[in-house]
């Protein structure tokens, strides 16, 4: 399994001059976070797929792999995605940039058995949501309207998560004829049916991401003193 951290997109909802990914709540990035967590967990190397300012990802100290998508600005991330597993041709582990989270929620992915598994919290209050639809362990559907649900939401939808190399070569497929799909809500959630993705729920996980000024707001005033306690 090899890892991967989404973060070719615009970001326009936040209004910030910098790439989400480059925010920095604490003293390093939310990107620079995610790297050392995921290199102390054995998860590393990372290989980034960016975008928007792609060059300021590429001339960071770390000196990241990055994967270009040239699209980013008029696709969605399963564009990212598939050019991600194009590139690395195995069993992924797919993180989106703009995450601030407790190091157990890639603990708790990496060691369990399910080949395909999205990461599942609590209900978080912070706006913008997206909520999955679950039965018996096992992905349905998910959406920002939890009245689109077939049944009361099994949890919100993290963005980390596990895919195997079968269902990223149809999601590849799959995803030619879907230039502007999202990944999740779009990709996964056409092929679950087909492909088993099993949800790990850890309730009490203490995480946030960051896609508007409010969200940015919730990142420095509550989520960074919780995980710094």
């Amino acid at each position: 399994m090899k890892t991967v951290i989404l973060a070719a997109g615009l970001g326009s909802r936040l209004g910030h001059h910098l790439p989400k990914g480059l925010l920095s709540p604490g003293g390093e990035t939310l990107l620079q976070r995610s790297i050392r967590l995921l290199e102390a967990a054995g998860l590393g190397p990372v290989t980034l797929v960016v975008g928007h300012q792609a060059e300021v990802y590429k001339a960071l100290p770390e000196k990241p792999r990055c994967v270009d998508n040239p699209q980013y600005a008029t696709t969605g991330s399963l564009l990212s995605l598939r050019l991600a597993f194009q590139e690395l041709q195995d069993d992924l582990l797919v993180l989106e940039s703009d995450l601030l989270y407790e190091s157990r929620a890639l603990t708790a992915v990496a060691a369990s058995s399910e080949p395909n598994l999205i990461l599942l919290s609590g209900f978080t209050q912070a706006g913008d949501e997206v909520y999955v639809d679950a039965p018996e362990g096992r992905l349905r559907s998910m959406s920002k309207r939890r009245e689109d649900l077939r049944d009361e939401p099994a949890g919100e939808f993290v963005g980390i998560n596990r895919f195997s190399k079968e269902l990223l070569r149809d999601m590849d497929e799959w995803g030619a004829d879907h230039p502007e799909a999202h990944y999740e809500s779009d990709g996964v959630v056409a092929l679950c049916a087909k492909h088993r993705v099993a949800t790990l729920k850890i309730p009490d996980l203490v995480w946030c991401e960051v896609d508007d000024a409010h969200h940015w707001q919730r990142c420095q005033e509550l989520i960074l003193p919780r995980l710094r306690d």
